[in-house]
């Protein structure tokens, strides 16, 4: 039907075909209609009326566009015409359709000189963010930087309330100093290389009607012309680059030298211009990049700048960006500021500090031991698995000279006392059964081989030492469970070969000191077990050494366990060897346990009228018998004294040795007298020597 009405020479056939300009049939009818009013321009007495009245479409894309492109054939074959197309191109800038604007702009360039700014000015001048952002990378696209009103665009763009428009600005500035850019290439500023590689990328008439590319180029960049200039940054991005980087962070770690390897890159602060004016610029977002490429460049003075962004609460991704940039500056005070960062709130932030950190840590035992006083759980798993990394490193490495393995054994206690007093259970578990498995293996290898092992043994005892610094009972939970196994370990080579003195003995001797810091173990549950332990296993361990063991314990639930099997359990071989800690127990704080010792020495030297009656009773018992009475008389409690006494004097008739008995009477007699004689206190502050003493009057003065 168009093309018909475009063959007529009816009167109102361009006003037919105008209206078809907005028809909603199909792209397909409105350039025909435009396509005939073309053919007919030139005999019309207002040859331009038709690229008015199409450029006037608000809803058709295509019919503005081809208006556009009319306007601009015309400029180029009448230059009469040229004054009058320019203001409606500049204001095509403005169109609301974006591919509008952006062919607009292209025309502006094809029109103007090829040598002059202006056209790319004009985009400046826009209200329109996505051109003002493509003129600036056009600016750089048709190296028109050294223009003098270039350069005063670009710093005052950079205060552009836009986001974009300023960080392209900055960026575009960037690119006015190509040393600049090549010592940002050599130190490997991905964030700022990936963005000014977009700016080569950039293409003016990308996803437009006009757009010259291949079809299949141009299918493949539909969703990309939306977002052709990647400005936005996130934290991803910096954990990327630091993953990129660990393999060289690595190797510069073996080198042993912490200080830069190379000084910071030799620019002249003309060449570091637009990098040192924006570190002052009033948006943060401006400010961080510029300190960010300068920390890339090791300049330190960027490192103020940092630190005031460093606690900037609004945006995790400055802070990430921070992070990457204290390790990139590599200098001690960054290394002391870093480790704020790994108490973020953020997780992506955290992990990239940890990261930034293993480029300034001395080693990488110093590197966990800052991860592990994090208060976060993610942090201290990326420290453990840097320190399990070392212990099997360092296991591989057996052969170092001692000066060093002193030294690194020495670092590695400190990082295992701040693992064993980990928050989080899993992190210090983890790292008590890596230890305990690489040192109970070695043993239990050592005992496999029928090989002695002194040393093996002596470090077993110095590993429980180190568990039992631990404030959580887990970690003394396992390291028993662990020598309970080893127990089992040196019990089947005991029945399977025969074992020499020499080794037996080393053995008993590591058994009992590791019995000994069980028994003083702070967890009541540890110690019950370590003692239950002990005492299936008496037969290896002897039952003598465990309960001497258990007597010396600090704490007195122990001691009364110890007290109530010697006294259901021990036979008269045992009680020479445990009559002295009975004995020593008679002074114990514990007046509960004073007396179950007591109770306990007494029945084992079988101090019953049939002994003491047996005038053939050997030498060895009026001596055990003597040395027993004479320390519980030397107790410096009273019960003590006076439960002694009153058995003296009960008994004393029993003895068929007239001096002996009469000796017994005096030494119960001189107790009595002493506690009779004691002044009474004052009422209501009694001690405990006189209630003790009134208690056991009457039974005293009878006896007396």
């Amino acid at each position: 039907m168009v093309q018909w009405v475009a063959t007529t020479n009816l009167d109102k056939t361009a006003q037919v075909l105008e209206q078809q300009l907005c028809s909603a049939h199909s792209a397909k009818v409105r350039l025909a209609a435009f396509h005939a009013l073309a053919d007919r321009a030139s005999t019309a007495k207002r040859p331009l009326h038709y690229l008015e009245e199409a450029f006037k479409n608000r809803y058709y894309e295509e019919v503005v566009a081809s208006a556009l492109q009319g306007y601009l054939k015309v400029a180029m074959r009448d230059a009469t015409n040229q004054r009058r197309i320019l203001p409606i191109l500049r204001d095509a800038l403005s169109h609301s359709f974006a591919n509008i604007r952006k062919q607009a702009l292209a025309s502006l360039e094809t029109l103007l000189p090829e040598n002059s700014p202006q056209a790319d000015l004009m985009a400046l001048d826009c209200n329109q963010s996505d051109i003002v952002q493509s003129g600036l990378i056009r600016l750089y696209q048709r190296g028109m930087l050294n223009h003098l009103e270039v350069s005063r665009q670009l710093m005052l763009l950079q205060n552009h309330r836009n986001t974009e428009i300023r960080q392209t600005a900055f960026y575009v500035s960037l690119l006015s100093q190509p040393k600049l850019i090549e010592a940002l290439k050599q130190q490997g500023d991905t964030q700022t290389l990936r963005t000014l590689s977009d700016f080569d990328d950039f293409r003016l008439l990308r996803g437009t009607l006009l757009d010259n590319a291949s079809s299949t180029a141009a299918n493949n960049n539909v969703k990309q012309s939306d977002e052709a200039i990647r400005l936005t940054l996130s934290t991803q991005d910096f954990i990327s680059q630091a993953d990129s980087t660990q393999a060289s962070k690595s190797k510069a770690k073996k080198a042993k030298s912490k200080k830069p390897a190379a000084e910071s890159i030799n620019l002249s602060n003309d060449t570091l211009e637009p990098l040192l004016q924006s570190l002052s610029n009033s948006h943060e977002d401006i400010s961080f990049r510029a300190a960010y490429a300068l920390a890339c460049l090791q300049d330190k003075r960027a490192f103020g700048t940092l630190i005031s962004l460093m606690s900037h609460e609004d945006s995790a991704i400055i802070r990430a960006g921070v992070a990457t940039a204290l390790g990139h500056l590599n200098i001690e005070d960054a290394k002391a500021v870093l480790p704020t960062l790994l108490d973020d709130k953020d997780a992506g932030v955290r992990q990239v500090a940890m990261q930034a950190y293993g480029k300034l840590a001395d080693n990488a035992l110093s590197w966990a031991a800052t991860g592990f006083a994090s208060k976060h759980q993610d942090i201290h798993e990326q420290s453990l698995a840097l320190f399990l990394k070392h212990v099997a490193a360092d296991s591989s490495n057996s052969g170092n000279s001692s000066d060093k393995s002193a030294q690194m054994s020495s670092e590695m206690t400190d990082i295992l006392l701040q693992a064993l007093n980990n928050p989080f259970t899993s992190i210090r578990l983890e790292v008590v059964k890596v230890l305990l498995n690489r040192q109970f293996k070695q043993s239990s290898d050592n005992i496999s081989k029928n090989v002695s092992d002194d040393i093996s043994d002596s470090t077993i005892v110095d590993i429980i030492k180190l568990l039992q610094q631990s404030l959580f009972e887990d970690v003394h939970q396992v390291a028993i469970e662990e020598w309970q196994r080893l127990l089992l370990a040196m019990n089947s080579k005991h029945k399977t070969n025969k074992t020499n003195n020499t080794e037996e003995t080393s053995h008993q001797k590591t058994n009992q000191a590791v019995l000994t810091l069980f028994f003083a173990d702070t967890f009541t549950a540890i110690r019950k077990q370590a003692f239950d332990i002990a005492l299936k296993q008496s037969k290896h361990l002897g039952f003598a050494d465990v309960m001497l063991n258990a007597l010396a314990s600090p704490y007195a639930d122990t001691k009364q366990l110890a007290l109530t099997t010697v006294q259901a359990k021990a036979n008269t071989t045992q009680l020479t060897q445990l009559m002295p800690a009975l004995v020593a127990m008679f002074a114990d704080d514990s007046i509960e346990l004073r007396k179950q010792a007591l109770t306990v020495a007494l029945a084992l030297t079988d101090l019953q009228l049939t002994i003491l009656a047996n005038k053939n009773g050997t030498d060895d018992q009026p001596n055990q018998h003597e040395a027993l009475i004479t320390a519980a008389l030397n107790s410096p409690y009273p019960d003590i004294q006076l439960t002694v006494a009153q058995l003296l004097a009960s008994q004393s008739r029993l003895y068929a040795d007239e001096e002996q008995a009469q000796r017994s009477d005096e030494q119960a007699y001189q107790v009595f007298k002493h506690y009779l004689e004691l002044p009474m206190p004052s009422q209501g502050k009694k001690s405990d020597s006189y209630t003790v003493a009134q208690s056991c009057k009457p039974s005293a003065i009878w006896l007396v």
